[in-house]
């Protein structure tokens, strides 16, 4: 009978180490369960539900949202990841989402990479408070005031993104040490 108890026991913390993966389709329905065949709508949604470890993915098509993470925490060796399913690159469409059209703050252990966002009134992406944060792979373009502003924070990469576009002000904004900016920047 003990025996019993000590296996359960050991493929439950197995069962929670594992990471899942949640899917987001513009044609999806934000009271799906998040999966591959039966995915969300809103990028929001996805967000909210993600823990240390999981990974979610955007299917082709445009997101007409704004987007924030704040307070999401992964763990070394366990990040959060928002990225496009393979082969595609989402568009995240920010006209008339406000002054921030994507923030994330006070969070950490986080990978963003293979998006696109167009078309912010303001700043296309915000970062406050952040660490261990990777921007990889961006397409930014068509925006207001910042491509990319980072505010506060540290080890930060910002690798092989494009950012073009901008109407009045600048394409990147740092105010802080512990940036690493690599890869190829375009900007025009």
């Amino acid at each position: 009978m003990r025996r019993v108890h000590v296996l359960s026991l050991v493929f439950l913390v197995l069962l929670g180490g594992c990471r899942k993966e949640y899917y987001v389709s513009p044609r999806g329905d934000d009271g799906s369960r998040g999966s591959k065949t039966d995915p969300w709508r809103t990028i929001q949604r996805g967000i909210n539900s993600l823990r240390p470890g999981d990974v979610l993915y955007l299917d082709e098509g445009t997101y007409r949202e704004s987007i924030v993470i704040r307070d999401k925490n992964g763990r070394p060796g366990e990040w959060i990841c928002l990225r496009g399913v393979p082969g595609a690159r989402p568009v995240i469409d920010q006209s008339g989402t406000g002054d921030v059209s994507f923030e994330i703050s006070n969070s950490s252990y986080i990978r963003l990479s293979g998006l696109e966002l167009r078309n912010s009134p303001g700043t296309a992406l915000l970062v406050n408070g952040c660490h261990d944060l990777h921007l990889t792979d961006l397409l930014i373009h068509h925006y207001l005031l910042y491509g990319i502003k980072v505010q506060a924070g540290h080890d930060i990469i910002i690798s092989h993104n494009e950012i073009y576009g901008v109407k009045n002000g600048e394409r990147k904004r740092l105010g802080l040490g512990g940036v690493v900016l690599t890869g190829r920047y375009t900007y025009n």
